[in-house]
C-alpha cells in the first residue's frame, strides 16, 4: 500500500511540473508575440517602410534573437536581417522614393551610416529601383568583401551565386540608368544599362566583356503571357559562346531546384526553346566545353509565365437584333478588358460581305465602350483581342454575332434584388455554386414561346425554358464574375425580346473556424485512466452542431462523434497515438476548420491488483 500511495505521489509531483512548465512556456510566448511588434529601437527613426509583402517574411533586430513576422506598414531600422521564405516576397519602401523588392528565399542586412544605406546580400536576390531625378541625401549601395557598387540612379537585378570555382558572387545587371562598382583597391567603373557585373567576396570585380557568355533573352524580371490551351515554349538566346562549347538552359520552380533542361551547340543558331509552366521560374545558360567541363555561365534570372486571357464581351449579347433607324443603326460595343492587359483590339466583320473586317480598332485598358454608327442592314460577327506587354499575337476571344434590320426587339427587365441593378449583382452559396436569376418581359410577352438564358464568365453557358419560367437557378463551375443576359424567341425561333446584360458576383459562403479547444490544454494530450478522454472548446457563432473526429497515427479515421454541445468524452481507447480533432458544422451540414491535437494513450492500466482478505483458520 505504501508503494501505491508513492507512486501516485509521484505522478502528481511530475503532473503538476508538466502542468508549470507549460504554463510557462505558453505564458512566454504569449508575453513575446504581444511585446515584439512593439520594439523599436530607443533613438533610431525608421529607416524605411514595408510596403508590400506576400507569404511569410521575418525581420530580426541585432539585439534579439528571435525573428518577427513583418506586415504592411512595418517600420525598418539600421541593423536588422530580414529574410523571406520559399514563397515570400517583399517591397522595402525608402521616405525619397527608391525601394528594393526581395525575392524569396532571400536573406539580407539593412546597415545605414554617414551618407550611405548598405545592403549586405546574404542569400537570394533583389530588384532595386533608385532611379531619381532629383539628387539625393544618401547613397544606396550593396556590399561584397572589401568592394562595393552605388546603385543610385539605377534600377538593376542583384543576386548572390556562385561562380564556376564554387566561391560565392554577387551578380549586379542594370537594367534602367547607370551604376557605378568600386573594387577593393578603390578604382571605380560604370555599368551602364543592359550590361552586368560581378563583385567576389575579395571584392574584385569582373566586368560583362569579361564573360563569355551573354543573356539575351528573355531579359532580367521579364513577364511572359501565354495561351494555357497550347504549349508556351519560351526562346532563350544568348551571344559569345565559343562555336564548340555546348550551352543548355538550366530551369526551375526556384534557385536551388534550376536543373538542365535544354541544350545546344554554340555554332548553331543562338537559340534554345523550352517550355515553361505559368508561374515564377527561376533559369540561366551554362556552357560546357569538348571535355563537358564548366566554362562558362549567365546571370541566374527569374521570368514569370503569366497565363493571358481574352477580354469579356458585355454588349451586344449573342444574336441580338438592332432595329433600323432612317436605314442604319448605331451599335454600342462593351466589354471588360483583361487583368493585366496594356490594349483590347475590336475587330468588326460582316457576315453578308467580304472576309475584310469593317472596323480593326485598338483601345487601351482604361477603354471598355465604343459605338459604331450607321450600320447597314444584315448580319454581322465582332471579336475582341487582347495584347500583353512582350506578347505579340495577343489572345483571341470567341466570336459573337449580331443582327440589324428587323422589327423592334422588345424588353426584358431583370427582377433581381433592387439597388445593384446595371451596377453588379453580388450572390453567394455554399455547397453548390449556382447564379439565381429572375426576369420579366415587358414587351411583345405574348409572343415568346422560349427563353434562352446566356452565361459568359469563366465558362460560357446557355440554358433554354418556356414561356411560363421568369426564374433560374444556373449551375456554374466555381466562384467568380459572370455575365447574364435573357432573350425571348417566338415559335419560329425568331428574336422577339432581350434583356441588358447583367453582371453577376458569385462567391462561396466562408467556413465556420476552428473551435477554440479548453479542455486538455495544449497541442499535446495524453489519457487518463483506462483510454479516457473528456474534450472542451468553446463554442462558435452560428454553428449547428459539432464533430469529434479520432485519427490513427496513420491518418485512418477510426470515429466521427457528433454532438450539439461543447463536451465530448471518449472511452475505452486503446494504447497509441491519435490526432484528435474538433470541427465546427454549419446550417448548411459543411464541416468547418478543424482545430487539432495529438493524443497519446499510454500502455498501462489503472485497475488495481485483487488483494487477499485474512484467511481464518479453524
Amino acid at each position: 500500500m505504501e508503494t501505491d500511495s508513492q507512486t501516485r505521489s509521484s505522478v502528481l509531483r511530475l503532473g503538476l511540473a508538466l502542468v508549470l512548465s507549460v504554463t510557462c512556456a505558453a505564458g512566454s510566448l504569449s508575453w513575446y508575440r504581444r511585446s515584439a511588434p512593439r520594439y523599436t529601437p530607443a533613438g533610431q527613426e525608421p529607416l524605411a517602410q514595408v510596403a508590400r509583402v506576400g507569404d511569410e517574411v521575418l525581420k530580426r533586430p541585432p539585439t534579439r534573437l528571435l525573428w518577427q513576422a513583418l506586415s504592411r506598414g512595418d517600420s525598418l531600422y539600421s541593423g536588422e536581417t530580414i529574410r523571406t521564405s520559399a514563397r515570400g516576397e517583399l517591397r522595402i519602401q525608402f521616405e525619397d522614393g527608391r525601394f528594393i523588392d526581395m525575392e524569396p528565399d532571400s536573406l539580407i542586412v539593412l546597415q545605414k551610416s554617414k551618407g550611405e544605406i548598405a545592403l549586405d546580400l546574404l542569400e537570394g536576390s533583389l530588384f532595386v529601383d533608385a532611379v531619381r531625378a532629383a539628387p539625393l541625401q544618401t547613397d544606396l549601395v550593396l556590399k561584397s568583401g572589401s568592394g562595393k557598387v552605388s546603385l543610385n540612379g539605377s534600377s538593376a537585378t542583384v543576386a548572390k551565386s556562385a561562380a564556376l570555382d564554387g566561391a560565392d558572387r554577387l551578380d549586379v545587371q542594370v537594367i534602367r540608368g547607370t551604376a557605378k562598382v568600386r573594387d577593393g583597391s578603390g578604382k571605380a567603373r560604370d555599368i551602364v544599362s543592359g550590361k552586368r557585373s560581378s563583385l567576389n567576396s575579395e571584392g574584385a570585380v569582373q566586368d560583362d566583356s569579361e564573360m563569355p557568355l551573354e543573356s539575351l533573352l528573355p531579359k532580367p524580371l521579364a513577364s511572359l503571357y501565354v495561351d494555357p490551351a497550347s504549349p508556351n515554349q519560351i526562346k532563350f538566346t544568348w551571344q559569345g559562346a565559343h562555336p564548340r562549347w555546348r550551352v543548355a538552359l538550366w530551369l526551375g520552380p526556384s534557385r536551388a531546384a534550376i536543373q538542365d533542361v535544354a541544350s545546344a551547340l554554340a555554332g548553331a543558331q543562338p537559340v534554345l526553346s523550352a517550355e515553361v509552366p505559368p508561374g515564377k521560374n527561376w533559369w540561366r545558360l551554362v556552357a560546357t566545353d569538348e571535355a563537358n567541363k564548366k566554362v562558362a555561365q549567365t546571370a541566374l534570372n527569374r521570368i514569370d509565365v503569366l497565363v493571358g486571357v481574352p477580354p469579356t464581351p458585355a454588349a451586344p449579347a449573342p444574336g441580338a437584333l438592332f432595329d433600323l433607324k432612317g436605314g442604319t443603326a448605331d451599335v454600342d460595343f462593351r466589354w471588360q478588358s483583361s487583368e493585366g492587359s496594356r490594349t483590347t483590339r475590336l475587330t468588326l466583320l460582316s457576315l453578308d460581305e467580304s472576309a475584310k473586317p469593317l472596323i480593326e480598332t485598338t483601345f487601351d485598358v482604361g477603354e471598355a465602350e465604343t459605338t459604331v454608327p450607321k450600320l447597314k442592314p444584315g448580319a454581322y460577327a465582332w471579336v475582341l483581342t487582347a495584347f500583353y506587354a512582350g506578347n505579340a499575337h495577343g489572345f483571341r476571344g470567341q466570336e459573337q454575332r449580331f443582327s440589324v434590320g428587323r422589327p423592334a426587339v422588345g424588353e426584358i427587365a431583370w427582377d433581381l434584388p433592387a439597388g445593384k441593378l446595371g451596377e453588379g449583382q453580388e450572390q453567394s452559396f455554399a455547397v453548390d455554386p449556382a447564379l439565381s436569376l429572375a426576369w420579366k418581359a415587358k414587351a411583345r410577352k405574348e409572343e415568346i414561346a422560349t427563353f434562352s438564358v446566356h452565361v459568359s464568365g469563366d465558362e460560357v453557358k446557355t440554358e433554354v425554358v418556356g414561356a411560363e419560367r421568369s426564374a433560374l437557378k444556373m449551375p456554374v463551375a466555381k466562384a467568380g464574375r459572370y455575365v447574364a443576359s435573357v432573350e425571348g424567341f417566338d415559335r419560329a425561333g425568331a428574336l422577339v425580346a432581350r434583356s441588358s446584360p447583367q453582371a453577376v458576383t458569385l462567391y462561396e459562403i466562408a467556413l465556420l473556424g476552428k473551435p477554440a479547444l479548453r479542455e486538455p490544454d495544449g497541442e499535446r494530450w495524453e489519457s487518463v485512466g483506462s483510454g479516457r478522454l473528456d474534450v472542451r472548446w468553446d463554442a462558435v457563432p452560428t454553428a449547428r452542431a459539432y464533430r469529434l473526429v479520432l485519427e490513427g497515427s496513420d491518418g485512418q479515421e477510426i470515429s466521427r462523434r457528433p454532438t450539439t454541445e461543447t463536451r465530448l468524452s471518449l472511452r475505452g481507447i486503446l494504447p497509441g497515438r491519435y490526432v484528435v480533432k474538433v470541427l465546427a458544422v454549419d446550417e448548411y451540414g459543411r464541416d468547418g476548420l478543424a482545430a487539432t491535437a495529438s493524443l497519446r494513450v499510454p500502455n498501462q492500466s489503472n485497475l488495481l491488483p485483487p488483494t487477499l482478505k485474512k484467511p481464518k483458520v479453524e
